[in-house]
């Protein structure tokens, strides 16, 4: 699957068309369109805004990575977690988010 592919798959499942996706990132249309061969080479900046509009990874529209779309709340938290944070650290952050939707339960 190319690049392509998998950008206009998950862009289908958001109900967004190439045309809205090429809006929301600035980057044209048919650029979109060149991404559709599997040897082609995309420009990093450029996928990185398709990555953040369609809230997916890279690793994902790469093809490295089967999970796909997060969810608004987790690409929220993980846009703000601090890099330099211990294993220990998350392990308390995710307690307390399972706490947080435990409680609404």
């Amino acid at each position: 699957m190319t690049i392509f592919e998998r950008i206009k798959a998950e862009a289908d499942k958001q109900g967004l068309t190439i045309i809205q996706l090429a809006k929301k990132t600035g980057i044209s249309e048919p650029t979109f369109y060149n991404w559709d061969s599997p040897t082609v080479n995309v420009n990093g900046n450029k996928l990185l805004k398709v990555a953040d509009v369609l809230h997916v990874s890279l690793d994902y529209l790469y093809g490295r990575g089967e999970i796909g779309q997060l969810t608004p709340q987790q690409y929220t938290i993980a846009d703000h977690a601090d890099p330099d944070m211990t294993d220990e650290q998350l392990k308390k952050v995710n307690e307390y988010i399972d706490f947080i939707q435990n409680k609404k339960k």
